[in-house]
């Protein structure tokens, strides 16, 4: 097990966001370390984040959800591009008792151009990240 804190936003466009993951060093309880802003300071997330924040500050920080998936990822060339492909499977957790089963695979752009790493993504992509669809949901009222 390993605590990751991140932060994800809105990119240039819907296969664009911004997102910055800190992984949490000695987090192996089952309890979430506490929230620190400071994990993603001299990122273009962390300045984002702080700009959202603004004079509340880490204040202005809560715990919404936990994802507990296993991600397998693998790296793929096609000519100049490379994408990454990452299998989440899981569960998203929120208030205890709330959660939505998690089985998805994201495509990530890490290098070239996109339209190789396009025609190979399913036809209907859903670019919704587990924070959008968690907070869309917002767990409510029952387990999903």
């Amino acid at each position: 097990r390993q605590w990751v804190q991140a932060v994800k936003g809105e990119g240039d466009g819907p296969l664009q966001r911004l997102e910055h993951e800190a992984r949490i060093a000695g987090s192996s309880s089952r309890d979430a370390p506490p929230l620190d802003v400071a994990r993603h300071d001299g990122t273009p997330e962390g300045r984002a984040l702080r700009k959202a924040l603004g004079d509340d500050g880490a204040d202005a920080l809560a715990l919404c959800f936990q994802a507990e998936v296993r991600r397998t990822r693998r790296e793929v060339r096609l000519g100049a591009t490379r994408i990454e492909l990452a299998f989440d499977e899981g569960v998203l957790r929120a208030g205890g008792e709330r959660t939505l089963p998690v089985c998805e695979l994201e495509f990530e752009l890490l290098q070239g151009p996109l339209a190789p790493m396009v025609a190979h993504m399913p036809r209907r992509p859903c670019a919704a990240a587990h924070a959008t669809r968690s907070s869309a949901s917002s767990f409510v009222g029952s387990s999903m």
